[in-house]
């Protein structure tokens, strides 16, 4: 059915391994095994933090480290998932966060995206924005963002 009309039948959960993140993980784990939905745990690498800097000019060991700590961090929302007794997919990919995370979910089909929430200053937020308040604003399903305090309650 899916778009939350009736059941999420897929559930976006983007991770940087942050605690945020974290705790989007736990909501998103739940509310997926509450109506049955699938999970795809995605990892972006941001491209940006690739380039060269003077202390890292060899963003092939620098991509290479991304990509295990990724393959680490959404192979452990898979772990947490399978034991809850939910399907997942995982992916870890270079590119834009934001962009590609709203690629993914409308390639995907995705029905709702949980992600965790940074705790920015308001300069900060102001300045950069954040990749959560981005995909919100721009994503075409619900998203719920989660902070790091954030705890279920059952």
């Amino acid at each position: 059915m899916g778009a939350l009309g009736g059941v999420a039948d897929d559930l976006l959960i983007p991770t940087d391994g942050s605690e945020p993140a974290a705790a989007a993980v736990s909501h998103g784990i739940a509310i997926a095994e509450a109506i049955g939905a699938r999970i795809h745990a995605v990892n972006i690498i941001d491209a940006d933090a690739l380039a060269p800097t003077p202390e890292h000019t060899a963003p092939k060991k620098l991509l290479d480290r991304f990509e295990a700590e990724g393959e680490r961090t959404t192979g452990e929302i898979a772990t947490r998932a399978t034991n809850a007794g939910v399907d997942v997919t995982t992916s870890v990919r270079e590119g834009y966060p934001t962009r590609d995370l709203l690629a993914y979910a409308d390639a995907h089909n995705i029905d709702l995206i949980a992600m965790g929430t940074t705790g920015q200053t308001n300069l900060n937020r102001y300045l950069l924005g954040s990749t959560a308040e981005r995909v919100i604003r721009h994503a075409e399903v619900p998203v719920l963002a989660v902070n790091a305090k954030g705890s279920m309650k059952r």
